[in-house]
């Protein structure tokens, strides 16, 4: 199992109902790619958890680095996992985009995003999203 994590800014190409079209299409596709992981977007910033085989979350971060919704992509970690962090798929998306009837999505605040949390994340998890959390004023 292998895990990517980034960061990135959305462009202005990207607007609120891009992400909300993110959020219904991820759950399928990451479905059918064997892909978990978490997605948390507020005020334009990115923060992004890839889990599955290794060659697929390459070639999905690869893709996503080519999006032209997203800019200064920064690959944070790589890494080799015993196990998913996320079992399933979410995406945390700022409280002024309307989560409702999207699949895996969630109004982003600290609250929300400590439910689909691990019980005991990685150290390296728990330090991107704490801080994640600080530098958004969640």
């Amino acid at each position: 199992m292998h895990q990517i994590i980034y960061t990135s800014s959305a462009t202005q190409a990207a607007s609120d109902d891009d992400f909300r079209y993110i959020a219904r299409h991820a759950n399928q596709n990451n479905r059918t790619l064997d892909i978990t992981g978490l997605m948390l977007y507020s005020d334009g910033v990115i923060l992004q958890v890839l889990e599955g085989e290794k060659q697929i979350v390459e070639t999905l971060y690869d893709r996503i680095k080519r999006d032209e919704r997203h800019s200064s992509v920064m690959k944070l970690i790589s890494r080799e996992i015993e196990a998913r962090e996320f079992p399933e798929w979410s995406i945390g998306l700022s409280q002024n985009i309307d989560t409702e009837n999207v699949d895996g999505a969630f109004a982003l605040t600290k609250r929300n995003l400590a439910k689909v949390m691990p019980t005991e994340p990685s150290t390296e998890l728990k330090v991107l999203t704490d801080t994640y959390i600080r530098v958004g004023s969640l």
